[in-house]
């Protein structure tokens, strides 16, 4: 590489710039290890926790628990089971790694792990084929692990984000370097395997088919063949089997959730807010190649996907219901790597003049400089993130007290707790915030839960912190038939998720 001929050259061997840029790329070096070391370190603590890290994780347990058991997760809603709106890859692969480990969950996070530490390595691979430098790739893959607070703990949490950021990311690694109609048909076809995954891959399929359009017209039939082929083919043939359900839930369930204009805007100042440096850095990538170096291709690729990360999870962020920070991980991921890409442009700029113009090999010192506040920016305490033995005491204490409940218990919100209890599992409170949300499910789910507390089904109930006002149409029939008891937990901060909402089970209440 030019830069690093001109950096060991005698002439400059004491140029202070030059000692400047080799001190502050050893310290971007140390900062991506930690980051990457940081995450290693978490997933393997928490791998084997066994109970929810975030508030949803167990919910994704029962989906996977049911495959286990020969049943359908895309059914009408019911007080049984409400499946969420999600495609049904993370599922059918968890619950083959299920398989081997046995239910719980370990095979959930597995495939968490497994994907966040395959997104490093594509990460990697694309800005060092990008800019040609193992550095770069390396500061991005480190940068990416360092947002691992920013979204939401979620790269080793049993949830779909994880394994959808790997999907996506090897479709656009492929479609990048595609160098035939054939690789962009395997490109789209793996694309389609991203939407299977989770929906968010929809919103930044325009910006791939634009810059298609623009600089390779050949393959973008191939590419839009493949994605649409294979996504049509899953929908139509999980159709099929879950008579219409499935298109249902992934494609018109969570419809009509408009978008909350002050959370638009949090968005724009806090959560990228954080990230500002990064996108920075990508700015001058996209204007260094699109007017210096007059790689018009190579520009507008990373400046359509930059603005389509952006646009597509700040929506999704803003939704009217409300989102988690995991929806971030695409464009948070997305801006380590124009970050790292810009990083490279301007060491490649000091690098041809790195003998003559103290100005170039100051402004790399400058970008490298910016680069490190970016990364301390990230640095977060990771022992916030590990449950602490006293969760893990008062899990299993609730656990012993569900086996020695005689008859049938709603976990609203915790349906694992039924699972190892060796009990049924019932419909979790986010199915229930769903199905009532929309108008053809909303009918299924009130009966169904109803009937069961009005005809006292459930020997106990034990409900979250805010079951009055998620389910305050539930409030009077709960009144009817049910007495509170006790509290689920003496202690008020033990078995809380170390990450999401802050729920736990709460009120126990007894049939009367």
């Amino acid at each position: 590489m030019v830069y690093r001929s001109a950096l060991s050259s005698t002439p400059a061997a004491s140029d202070p710039p030059l000692r400047s840029i080799a001190a502050l790329r050893l310290g971007l070096g140390a900062a991506a290890t930690l980051f990457l070391g940081l995450f290693a370190y978490l997933a393997a603590t928490n791998l084997f926790y066994p109970f929810e890290l975030e508030w949803m994780e167990g919910s994704m347990v029962d989906h996977v628990a049911r495959l286990l058991q020969g049943k359908q997760i895309y059914v009408p809603p019911s007080i049984e089971f409400a499946p969420h709106g999600y495609p049904f890859l993370f599922f059918y692969l968890s619950a083959a790694v299920a398989t081997v480990t046995g239910i719980r969950f370990v095979p959930l996070r597995l495939v968490s792990i497994g994907a966040t530490l395959g997104s490093f390595v594509v990460i990697f691979l694309l800005v060092r084929r990008e800019s040609r430098s193992s550095f770069a790739g390396f500061v991005a893959a480190g940068a990416c692990a360092g947002t691992y607070e920013l979204g939401g703990c979620f790269f080793d949490v049993g949830r779909i984000d994880a394994l959808f950021l790997f999907v996506f990311l090897v479709a656009i690694y492929l479609i990048r370097f595609a160098q035939s109609r054939r690789r962009a048909l395997l490109a789209g076809a793996v694309y389609g395997l991203a939407h299977l995954t989770k929906q968010m891959a929809l919103p930044f399929a325009p910006a791939v088919l634009l810059y298609l359009l623009l600089f390779r017209r050949r393959q973008l039939l191939p590419f839009a063949l493949g994605s649409v082929g294979v996504a049509a083919a899953g929908t139509l043939l999980f159709d099929l089997f879950h008579d219409g359900w499935y298109s249902f839930y992934t494609l018109t369930f969570q419809t009509g959730r408009g978008v909350n204009l002050l959370w638009l805007s949090a968005y724009f100042k806090k959560d990228l807010g954080i990230l500002a440096v990064a996108g920075l850095c990508g700015v001058f990538f996209v204007f260094s190649r699109f007017f210096w170096r007059q790689d018009r291709s190579t520009a507008t690729f990373y400046f359509l996907l930059l603005g389509a990360t952006v646009a597509g999870c700040g929506i999704s962020r803003s939704l009217a219901l409300g989102a988690f920070t995991n929806v971030l991980i695409p464009v948070n991921a997305w801006l380590a790597v124009v970050m790292a890409l810009g990083m490279s442009e301007a060491l490649h700029w000091a690098g041809r003049a790195a003998t003559h113009d103290s100005r170039l090999r100051s402004l790399a010192a400058f970008v490298l400089l910016a680069v490190g506040v970016q990364m301390a920016l990230l640095v977060y305490d990771p022992r916030s993130r590990i449950p602490s033995t006293a969760d893990r005491e008062a899990g299993e204490e609730f656990v012993d007290w569900r086996r020695g409940v005689d008859g049938e218990v709603l976990l609203l919100g915790h349906v694992f707790i039924s699972i190892y209890a060796g009990q049924p599992t019932h419909v979790h409170t986010v199915g229930i915030i769903d199905a009532v949300f929309n108008e053809t499910t909303r009918p299924y789910i009130q009966k169904s839960v109803v009937e069961a507390i009005r005809s006292k089904r459930f020997a106990a109930i034990v409900t979250d912190q805010d079951w009055g006002i998620r389910h305050s149409w539930l409030q009077q029939p709960l009144e009817e038939s049910y007495v509170f008891d006790h509290y689920a937990f003496d202690k008020p901060d033990v078995f809380m998720p170390v990450t999401g909402i802050e729920y736990r089970p709460h009120w126990v209440y007894l049939r009367k």
